[in-house]
């Protein structure tokens, strides 16, 4: 890759971290202050189009899942998770997974494996499949000793099966 090309790319993938880290709306990057200030950084600088940044994104979560997949497989024999799920007005519902384990130095770790969206009806069996779903994702599976949630009805069942 020639070294304008490789610059740009690196210029282009430091706006796509400034924008998930700082949760700035994509469409900030069309902006007459943000265009300005990259021509005074980089004047060749050309913000890409949405569907560039969709795709470095993409590939930087799919990067991200990998290596924490990795991590979670090499460091540890036993986990918990907790979970929890939301349900809107309009009944949009959330599922959140966070798993917790101990390091070899007894350090507590906890990863946020998933908030996304659950269908509707939301029920223990649904909701049991959605988090094997994720949990053999992870390669978590055999690995829980522990699962913990509120009191809704319909946790208390996904646990139990």
């Amino acid at each position: 890759m020639p070294f304008k090309e490789h610059k740009q790319k690196e210029l282009r993938n430091s706006v796509c971290d400034w924008i998930v880290t700082d949760g700035i709306p994509f469409n900030k990057v069309n902006g007459d202050g943000f265009r300005r200030m990259m021509k005074k950084i980089n004047p060749q600088f050309q913000p890409p189009c949405y569907q560039t940044f969709k795709q470095d994104l993409d590939l930087g979560y799919k990067t991200a899942n990998e290596l924490m997949k990795n991590m979670l497989n090499s460091t540890y024999n036993n986990t918990s998770i907790t979970t929890d799920l939301w349900t809107s007005c309009a009944q949009n519902g959330y599922i959140g997974i966070t798993c917790h384990y101990l390091t070899d130095q007894m350090e507590l770790r906890d990863i946020l494996l998933c908030i996304e969206p659950i269908k509707y009806p939301h029920t223990g069996s649904h909701i049991c499949e959605t988090i094997k779903t994720k949990l053999i994702k992870f390669n978590l599976i055999d690995k829980i000793i522990t699962i913990i949630t509120d009191n809704g009805s319909n946790m208390i069942k996904e646990i139990q099966e």
